[in-house]
């Protein structure tokens, strides 16, 4: 690495760089900026593995859902993650009604993190989990879940159905997202739950860079602010019906972009098409 790319590192990595910046190159910016290099990188796995044992504790207990350490009182940050969680765990609820087992693909699901989460939504059903991931998540999710299914291209789970189809804080990434929504949404058997997905009621859809350093994964990546509509109709055309829309505590400023964008959370189900939900 030279001085210079250093000490723009540095930069970012401290408060003079912003942490969500607008791109109105949008994904072209992948090829330019070296630092962009996305969630294949082995700092985001690492980061996640320290904080796996005290994520699946919380599961276990009594303490509240999702807590990243439960002896430490609520902030903000983990009052968003408990809500998550327990909007996972009403969705997952209603996915096993009626079933002995729950067939479960997550679509960008790190090392099997929500299969912990499933577990403790529905005892007593057993859980059939997947989980498609970029390569190094996928080496350490088969070491912490052996009995799990991990996928690192698509393609893999094609032709199979499951009955809940989830991608959480993930559809965003993908710079062909709509391709990947049909693709989730030919998997999906009964139900699709898209959460932590970044919206804008006015604006078009933009791409921004968010700066991952203060999570620990050491890396940058781009993503999108989804127009909330053009999203709908997405999913509409391929033949899901929006069952209920979800409130997500996350959002975000982007230096220069032309909205904020708010977090929400969609749950599909596979009927006939109604009309979409106007914008709030």
């Amino acid at each position: 690495m030279t001085m210079l790319k250093r000490l723009v590192r540095r930069w970012r990595h401290d408060a003079g760089g912003a942490h969500y910046e607008y791109v109105p190159e949008g994904w072209a910016r992948e090829t330019t900026d070296s630092l962009v290099k996305g969630w294949n990188v082995a700092a985001v796995v690492d980061t996640q593995l320290a904080r796996l044992d005290a994520w699946r504790k919380s599961f276990a207990g009594n303490a509240p859902l999702g807590m990243s350490d439960a002896s430490r009182a609520a902030s903000g940050g983990e009052l968003t993650t408990h809500n998550t969680a327990v909007t996972f765990a009403y969705v997952a609820a209603l996915a096993a009604r009626n079933k002995d087992r729950l067939s479960m693909l997550d679509w960008g699901g790190g090392v099997g993190q929500y299969c912990f989460a499933a577990e403790a939504a529905v005892p007593g059903i057993a859980i059939d989990y997947h989980c498609k991931e970029v390569p190094v998540q996928c080496n350490h999710g088969r070491r912490v879940l052996p009995s799990a299914t991990f996928y690192t291209e698509d393609v893999q789970f094609a032709g199979r159905k499951f009955d809940l189809v989830f991608a959480s804080g993930a559809l965003h990434y993908a710079k062909d997202w709509q391709s990947v929504l049909g693709r989730l949404a030919t998997a999906t058997g009964e139900y699709l739950f898209i959460t932590r997905l970044p919206v804008v009621f006015e604006a078009e859809s933009f791409v921004y860079l968010q700066r991952a350093y203060a999570h620990g994964y050491d890396t940058e990546y781009l993503g999108w602010a989804l127009n909330r509509n053009e999203f709908l109709a997405a999913a509409q055309s391929q033949g899901l019906t929006l069952a209920r829309e979800f409130l997500v505590s996350e959002s975000a400023h982007i230096a220069a972009a032309p909205e904020d964008c708010q977090s929400r959370g969609f749950l599909f189900e596979r009927s006939s098409p109604q009309p979409l939900v106007p914008s709030p």
